[in-house]
């Protein structure tokens, strides 16, 4: 039975892997540029300016298109949270404590198709929300990076702390999609003010 269990890890991480490949240019220019859309409609509410509803258009047009094309990190959040949920129900049938740990561990990261290991997107989710009811449900987005941290010392790994994107360390970029993924689902406020994330 644990060889089975093996074979059938195995051909899950492959399959994690195989969907964390297709990433692809497209995806991280429509990032790009949602990032300057947001920085300029940001830049002009600070101001008291009024926000074009061109440059707000644009806005949903790249949330759209970023949705249609980030099914990748959809799958593979759905995959890791089902192997979090066969690890639990390994562990409370009182099998091998060892295999029920290997399960775990595999759960709390991914082998990138660089070959790269990352701590899972599901481990971020979980923390996130954990961290910001930590911190009364909500906080600046620093001090949730900063709590945040503390509660993966030990789980991140040196590709979490790898640059990308538009500066910052691969982890944070990745916290930041998860806030916007539960902020979809309405986990999280959409209209909190800025620099500050909330729980709904």
């Amino acid at each position: 039975m644990i060889a089975k269990a093996s074979v059938l890890i195995q051909q899950l991480n492959e399959l994690v892997t195989e969907i964390e490949s297709h990433k692809n240019d497209e995806l991280n220019r429509l990032r790009k540029q949602l990032h300057v859309v947001e920085s300029a409609i940001m830049a002009l509410e600070m101001n008291g300016l009024p926000v074009p509803s061109d440059l707000k258009e644009t806005r949903e047009r790249l949330n759209g298109a970023i949705a249609g094309q980030d099914e990748a990190p959809v799958v593979l959040t759905f995959l890791e949270d089902e192997l979090r949920k066969i690890a639990e129900k390994v562990k409370k049938a009182g099998n091998s404590k060892g295999s029920a740990r290997q399960v775990q561990i595999k759960a709390l990261k991914i082998t990138r198709a660089d070959g790269k290991v990352s701590v899972s997107r599901a481990l971020l989710r979980e923390d996130l929300i954990a961290t910001l009811k930590d911190l009364g449900g909500s906080a600046s987005k620093k001090q949730v990076e900063s709590e945040l941290e503390k509660r993966l010392r030990g789980k991140l790994t040196d590709a979490d702390y790898e640059i990308v994107g538009v500066g910052i360390e691969r982890w944070k970029e990745n916290v930041q999609w998860m806030r916007y993924r539960l902020v979809q689902e309405g986990v999280m406020k959409n209209n909190s003010p800025r620099g500050i994330w909330e729980l709904r």
